[in-house]
């Protein structure tokens, strides 16, 4: 039985990676972890950026990148009625 190699700079369908690891955590640290927000930024569709998080393993970022968005709130803000 031989196991199937993987290659990092194609995606499972053959095609070549559209955006680096650099450019993925730069969308999601600007997109304060919002992912349809950052697969706009990176001109992608979300499952993408799910991919991205995987390939990259770049979980981490995203867990600090969404803490960071929520501490910031102050909690001071009204709702219109």
């Amino acid at each position: 039985m031989t196991t199937k190699k993987i290659n990092y700079n194609r995606n499972p369908r053959g095609r070549p990676v559209k955006c680096t690891a650099e450019q993925v955590a730069a969308a999601l640290i600007g997109c304060d972890g919002n992912l349809t927000a950052a697969a706009d930024r990176l001109g992608v569709v979300r499952a993408v950026v799910y991919d991205y998080i995987d390939r990259y393993k770049l979980q981490e970022v995203l867990d600090q990148s969404r803490e960071a968005s929520s501490t910031g709130w102050s909690g001071t803000a009204t709702w219109a009625r």
